[in-house]
């Protein structure tokens, strides 16, 4: 991710979670996950989940994906660090299939 996003900019799915929370702990969760993101990968949330998911901003809220994850039990930085890496990886297997497609 080359652009940088500061807390100041809008971040309507962290909004929206926010809002949809079942509890504190959920929000709390998100809070954390935000944080990490925007410390590591200079990233809002929305900006985040669209890329590593490949998803829009809808389809993230729509669907309940993101959420079942925040209940699976993981750490926030683990949550992020995984889907991060997950995307790194599916990119770099595509660039070496695409090298063996010409």
């Amino acid at each position: 991710m080359n652009t940088s996003y500061y807390k100041s900019e809008p971040d309507p799915i962290w909004d929206r979670l926010r809002t949809k929370a079942v509890s504190e702990s959920v929000v709390k969760f998100i809070d954390e996950f935000r944080e990490h993101v925007l410390d590591e990968y200079n990233s809002n949330l929305t900006m985040f989940l669209e890329d590593v998911l490949d998803k829009s901003e809808q389809e993230i809220l729509d669907d309940d994906d993101f959420m079942m994850m925040v209940s699976s039990g993981r750490a926030p930085r683990e949550l992020a660090n995984e889907l991060f890496a997950e995307k790194q990886q599916l990119h770099s297997q595509r660039s070496m299939l695409g090298g063996l497609l010409i």
